[in-house]
């Protein structure tokens, strides 16, 4: 039984005289528990509540006659987290509360079983991680696009873990990442501070390159001595947070590349992959063709493999089907080729630390990317929110270059691609300096160079 409540769709008070809220699964579920907790409302609490459902896939909201009882007319206590078990036969995609006489409810939740076509597509999943049963669940991105499938973690440990095998991985994700771990430990550990902070620097340290998941921890750690909830309810800001500045440093980077090649629709190279799974909903670069296909400004996007682990191919490929848009997949080595043959208008890239002068770290690869838009002569986009700039590093060179193992390079699922014993060179990024990139866009500001 997964948590599978999203957001709310809409909240009004209806002719009937009582209040009422519509909620939106975060994929279509049949649905078995539900939590209604008034404890946590400080004003009108309702005497009671029903709770009925839709699936909009074969009716819309506003169809009365679809929705169909969940739980029926029930009453509830004042301070009191109530759970209760429900039997629903068939999906539905939204929930909806009608609360009597009036009055709000602190928190609500929905647990279910989602449909086999939104397991294995990935649903309808706005958001990278979802909070439930003091446990972050998050999709496990080593597996996509061949599974979707859940993980459930409950430590720092586990969630360590998870970061440096790259189930979790994206800057913005692991900021995110980075401030619900602090609050599974403050959790687990409330009267240990000094265990919380241990954790909290295991964490931080997890990959040293992406300055997003020192700062999330950072996040975190600040309403540590407030406790645990108080913890929690800062991840929960952070992961609100993202949404909104991914989605402003997106928009301001369309608009820039829509100015610097107007009158046409563009064929976009994009490296590595910077959509909502790297991110907790929207998405960086892969944000700004986002808005660029929603103004119909998208001939073509070109997604490199990005090797070894083929992030390109295997993520942004899948992002890109998902949401309609045209794409085409490259060898990473054929990319600056495509570039110089003309076949490119512009490169758009993530970061993972950029430094005060807009030197950029980010996926192994995007340099020689540089290099070739600039030879080109075409722009060259960094997108990424503030929180990934390091103010503490004058330029580039300070910046660490994490250092993966080997058999990724010599090794590919599972089976070995060289000599026994064979050596690799594998870092996992590379710093493209200021001088090469046209703008490093984030929700506050565009650095440009040559723009």
């Amino acid at each position: 039984s997964l948590f599978m409540s999203d957001g709310w769709e809409t909240a009004r008070r209806r002719d009937v005289g009582h209040d009422w809220a519509v909620i939106r699964l975060a994929a279509p579920a049949v649905p078995d528990v539900l939590e209604i907790d008034t404890t946590h409302y400080k004003g009108n609490s309702p005497d009671e509540v029903s709770v009925s459902g839709i699936d909009t896939r074969q009716a819309s909201l506003d169809d009365e006659a679809a929705w169909r009882p969940v739980l029926p007319r029930t009453r509830l206590q004042p301070d009191t987290a109530h759970r209760f078990r429900v039997t629903v036969t068939e999906p539905v995609t939204h929930l909806r509360l009608d609360v009597f006489p009036d009055g709000g409810i602190g928190r609500f939740r929905a647990y279910g079983t989602p449909t086999t076509e939104a397991v294995s597509s990935g649903g309808t999943r706005k958001t990278t991680f979802e909070w439930a049963d003091d446990a972050l669940v998050t999709v496990d991105q080593r597996l996509l696009p061949g599974e979707h499938r859940l993980l459930r973690l409950t430590t720092v440990d586990e969630l360590v873990v998870a970061i440096q095998g790259l189930a979790v991985r994206g800057a913005p994700a692991l900021g995110i990442a980075g401030a619900f771990g602090v609050a599974l430990s403050a959790l687990r550990h409330p009267d240990d501070l000094e265990r919380v902070k241990a954790d909290a620097d295991q964490l931080a340290n997890a990959r040293p390159t992406a300055v997003n998941l020192g700062w999330g921890v950072a996040r975190g750690l600040a309403k540590l001595a407030e406790g645990p909830e108080a913890v929690l309810a800062e991840a929960f800001a952070v992961l609100a947070e993202d949404e909104q500045v991914n989605r402003a440093a997106s928009a301001r980077a369309a608009d820039l590349l829509q100015r610097l090649c107007p009158d046409r629709p563009l064929r976009v190279l994009t490296h590595c992959n910077t959509g909502r799974l790297a991110t907790g909903a929207w998405g960086t670069a892969f944000g700004a063709i986002r808005h660029l296909a929603e103004r119909g400004a998208v001939e073509l996007v070109v997604a490199t493999e990005t090797r070894p682990l083929l992030q390109g191919a295997r993520l942004t490929a899948w992002e890109l089907a998902e949401a309609g848009i045209p794409y085409r997949v490259t060898v990473d080595s054929a990319a600056p080729a495509l570039i110089a043959r003309g076949l490119v208008d512009c490169v758009v890239v993530g970061a993972d630390r950029i430094a005060a002068n807009g030197d950029t770290a980010n996926k192994i690869g995007t340099y020689s990317l540089a290099l070739a838009a600039q030879r080109a002569g075409i722009p060259f986009l960094v997108v990424a929110p503030e929180s990934t700039v390091d103010p503490r590093l004058p330029d580039g060179s300070g910046i660490v270059i994490e250092e993966r193992q080997a058999s990724e390079v010599t090794t590919f699922a599972g089976v070995s691609t060289a000599p026994v014993g064979a050596d690799a060179f594998n870092p996992a990024f590379d710093v493209t300096p200021i001088e090469l990139i046209t703008a490093v866009v984030t929700e506050e500001r565009s650095l440009p160079v040559s723009a």
